[in-house]
């Protein structure tokens, strides 16, 4: 035996935001190769995987969050239904951005189709990268929280 103190085991490692395993990692790889084997064999067929995908995504892991944070009336339901729930209205929320991020996107494509500037594809990937702002601020803001105490 020796004299030196028993150093307590390592405590579980702390989960933090936006921090992503490799199984993460490698799963989102597969994903964005998926999305561009479907664009290359056919624009609308890549179109709809895209958005089956996202949906997928985020509902998921807005689901995940929603159990981790529910609110202590949520945590009286079964597992079943609060799972449900959590499937359900993080499936609206995705759609909601979807919705916001279409709605902008379309629009300034259409502005960008009767403007009609050369070379066109510049604008067409602004009306996009335009279309991921209200689609984050969607997302943000239907993103589960933890209670605050009164």
């Amino acid at each position: 035996m020796t004299d030196e103190p028993l150093q307590p085991p390592n405590p579980q490692p702390v989960e933090r935001p936006w921090q992503f395993s490799l199984l993460n990692l490698f799963g989102l790889t597969t994903v964005v190769s998926v999305c561009a084997a479907a664009f290359y064999w056919n624009e609308v067929i890549g179109t709809m995987v895209s958005f089956v995908l996202f949906l997928s995504i985020a509902t998921f892991y807005r689901t995940k969050a929603v159990i981790r944070t529910a609110a202590p009336s949520l945590r009286a339901r079964s597992q079943f239904r609060l799972v449900g729930f959590g499937v359900v209205t993080s499936f609206v929320a995705a759609l909601g951005s979807l919705v916001a991020f279409c709605v902008v996107c379309t629009g300034a494509g259409v502005f960008v189709a009767a403007a009609q500037p050369q070379p066109m594809l510049p604008f067409i990937i602004l009306a996009c990268l335009l279309g991921l702002i209200p689609a984050v601020i969607v997302l943000y803001r239907g993103w589960p929280r933890r209670p605050t105490p009164k």
